[in-house]
């Protein structure tokens, strides 16, 4: 089961238009759908960026990327550091 009600849900994953860019999210709210009041007063929480993939398309014509970056938030003393859209 991959419904967004199923704990085997982990979050999203988002391309850009030409898909070489891809950020995934872990399962918060779409910042653009929340209303800060409802923030306050429920437990809901706005997603945060989990990482990010970015590459350059290969010139040759092959499958696969030529050149690969990602970045992922720093941890320390057991605590991540926190990124939002």
């Amino acid at each position: 089961d991959m419904s967004r009600s199923s704990g085997n849900f982990l979050g999203k994953l988002r391309a850009n238009f030409l898909g070489t860019e891809f950020c995934v999210y872990d399962r918060g709210l779409n910042p653009r759908d929340v209303d800060a009041d409802a923030l306050s007063t429920t437990n809901a929480s706005v997603r945060e960026e989990l990482g990010t993939v970015m590459y350059a398309a290969n010139v040759f014509g092959s499958r696969g990327p030529r050149k690969m970056q990602v970045c992922v938030p720093r941890c320390e003393r057991g605590d991540r550091m926190t990124w939002r859209p």
